[in-house]
């Protein structure tokens, strides 16, 4: 611990009597592992997704592996507005936040991200790639008496989608189509011992799709959370939130 931190510290009260408003100490465990869902969607027609290889050792041995790293410990400033309205305070990131219940808070905060991409040819094909993702955060806190506990949620989506014409033009002067459909979908064939898999793909002069356009969609959905306790301190202005942003200490032994 730096010395700068020993007088910061000394200043911790565990029963402030002047509300949520000021600056708080944050300890937050070590993440735990997200749960995470894939999914893909397809008008490729007698096709599957690729099915995962993750798979369980079959030998003899048994491997076990943990962790464990001390909290992280960081400060946050809690402003109220109004009977019923917080924000919330970390670093230089600002989390608006509505009171659910005497003393419970949530605190939260969303982002996203698209991106399009269009292609056409003047004989008829079509080509469209496009790409978004989104977060949302969330820390669901009880602050009474000096004192808060809680949750930090993070969810996350992230969406990739392609469209191209099943059937085109010589003009256009491409066999193979653009549309990934190799890397995500296989196409099975035969039955018994003579059953061949062969990865699926989008050709000129070839119907491979249920409609005039082939269409694959791959979505990819996570979330975890992580605990957090929370202690009120004797400094209550801006200005000691400002030379406090940054102190703290690392997870583990960093």
């Amino acid at each position: 611990m730096t010395r700068t931190l020993l007088p910061a510290l000394a200043l911790i009260c565990t029963g402030c009597g002047s509300g949520i408003s000021g600056i708080w100490t944050m300890s937050v465990a070590w993440p735990t592992e997200d749960t995470c869902t894939d999914q893909v969607t397809h008008s490729f027609a007698g096709a599957t997704p690729i099915a995962s290889d993750e798979e369980e050792p079959t030998d003899e041995w048994t491997r076990e592996e943990s962790e464990a790293h001390t909290d992280q410990l960081m400060f946050v400033q809690v402003e109220t507005m109004g009977s019923d309205q917080a924000v919330l305070i970390i670093g230089a990131e600002a989390w608006p936040g509505v009171k659910t219940a005497k003393g419970n808070y949530t605190f939260s905060w969303s982002g996203s991200d698209e991106r399009l991409q269009d292609e056409s040819h003047t004989t008829g094909y079509q080509f469209t790639y496009s790409q978004s993702a989104m977060s949302e955060e969330q820390l669901v806190l009880i602050l009474d008496q000096g004192i808060g506990s809680g949750t930090w949620e993070v969810t996350s989506t992230a969406e990739e989608a392609w469209l191209e014409s099943d059937l085109w033009s010589e003009e256009v002067r491409f066999q193979t189509g653009a549309i990934p459909a190799d890397q995500y979908l296989v196409v099975t064939e035969g039955k018994g011992p003579k059953q061949v898999e062969t990865p699926a793909v989008n050709t000129r002069d070839a119907v491979e799709c249920e409609g005039a356009l082939c269409s694959l969609t791959v979505t990819s959905a996570c979330e975890g959370s992580l605990a957090v306790v929370l202690t009120q301190t004797d400094f209550d202005d801006d200005s000691a939130y400002q030379a406090l942003v940054g102190s703290g200490q690392g997870y583990g032994a960093d």
